[in-house]
């Protein structure tokens, strides 16, 4: 799970309407996103946004349903993105709340996503039936298990190899479900929401286990650049955010 390609940071502008779902001289929301990864945001020419995917859906819920704004989205590499909500280029980004972000955004008060991550494991592992028992990340040093991730994949880095629990590291999600499949490690720990569709499309799910073992969550908000004029605006997206959250929506 490559956390920083998830990204979508927002641009907020004063123009008039575009057929997005604002009235004109309503605050219309430029969300520059990064390198595509699918559920959470992939180029669809056949969407009004060019885009479609999860995120997606939850700004256009939150802003242009709920709130009445516009939104565009534009495709940024990561690193630029970032750079832009830093530097109150850019409003809007939708990651997790690190303590580093958190020094040049706020968060919205509640997520807009929960994301689970699970242990997986190479059909047929000699250890399934304990593999599966794992409560806690010190059992898999109890059982001399060697993870494999991704070198984007901050929360392991944070929450497994800062224990001493010697991982295994590939450029990219593909390559990852192919390195499990060939059995070179014993387990990953990842989302089902993107490890899933990439074991299907890589003709992997009977090579591959999903256990019920599961971390997390890892917690998505919407975070408002410290330097952003438009600021004022987070309290109303925090009462959208907070009434999908009570209704279900989210």
């Amino acid at each position: 799970m490559r956390i920083p390609l998830l990204i979508l940071a927002a641009l907020l502008l004063t123009i008039p309407r575009h057929g997005l779902g604002a009235d004109q001289g309503n605050p219309v929301l430029v969300c520059a996103v990064g390198t595509p990864g699918a559920p959470f945001h992939e180029p669809d020419n056949s969407s009004r946004y060019g885009w479609k995917g999860l995120f997606i859906d939850i700004l256009d819920r939150v802003l242009v349903q709920e709130l009445g704004m516009g939104l565009v989205l534009e495709p940024y590499p990561w690193k630029r993105a970032q750079k832009q909500v830093e530097d109150g280029n850019a409003d809007f980004l939708i990651s997790v709340p690190t303590r580093e972000r958190l020094l040049y955004s706020i968060a919205s008060d509640e997520p807009v996503l929960k994301m689970y991550l699970h242990v997986y494991t190479y059909a047929g592992h000699p250890r399934l039936d304990e593999i599966r028992k794992i409560a806690t990340p010190m059992d898999i040093i109890k059982l001399n298990l060697t993870p494999v991730t991704n070198e984007g994949n901050g929360w392991h880095k944070e929450n497994i190899d800062a224990l001493g629990i010697k991982t295994l590291y590939v450029p990219n999600d593909g390559n990852l479900v192919q390195f499990l499949a060939k059995r070179r490690a014993d387990i990953m720990i990842d989302a089902p929401i993107t490890m899933n569709h990439l074991i299907r499309q890589y003709g992997l799910t009977e090579d591959i286990v999903q256990t019920d073992v599961r971390f997390g969550p890892v917690n998505f908000h919407l975070l408002m650049s410290r330097k952003s004029r438009h600021i004022d605006l987070m309290p109303k997206i925090n009462t959208a955010i907070g009434k999908m959250a009570a209704d279900g929506t989210l």
